[in-house]
């Protein structure tokens, strides 16, 4: 009588083990693909915000008076006023779009789906040389980011 008892003992075991193997194939299946899916997100993260960005560097290519009221006020070494309210206007409401969509990419990278890199290569800094009078509207605008983004933009 211990010899049947024994068999199926056994046999519970192999099956066991059998079960235990296809659940760990499964978890790895599934990890598998969560990590292809994320790289998928993360790519296609990666090119809405690039597609977003040349699309608003285009638009000052494709605006004259656009381009024209970026130009000058970026070479102007005084204060607001001395643009026109056309140009103002202009130029505020492009920055304001663009620090949004910096906003949006500073908020991709916390999440992980976009290069810190990537971010920091977009990213008009109001310590940037090359763009002298961005601390002028991110200090006019800033209570219109995240306070996440904000302390990014105020850090030295």
């Amino acid at each position: 009588m211990t010899e049947p008892t024994e068999k199926r003992s056994r046999n519970w075991s192999w099956s066991q083990l059998l079960g235990a193997a296809g659940v760990a194939l499964s978890l790895i299946f599934v990890a598998t693909e969560i990590q292809q899916n994320t790289d998928a997100v993360k790519g296609s993260t990666f090119q809405a915000l690039s597609d977003a960005r040349i699309e608003m560097l285009m638009a000052i290519n494709d605006d004259a008076d656009l381009a024209e009221a970026f130009a000058a006020w970026q070479s102007r070494s005084d204060d607001w006023s001395s643009l026109s309210p056309a140009e103002q206007g202009k130029v505020r409401v492009w920055l304001g779009a663009y620090f949004a969509f910096l906003d949006n990419a500073y908020y991709q990278v916390s999440l992980g789906a976009l290069p810190r890199s990537a971010f920091e290569t977009w990213m008009m800094h109001p310590n940037d040389p090359a763009f002298p009078r961005v601390g002028e509207f991110v200090t006019l605008l800033s209570s219109r980011f995240t306070p996440e983004f904000r302390e990014y933009l105020e850090a030295p």
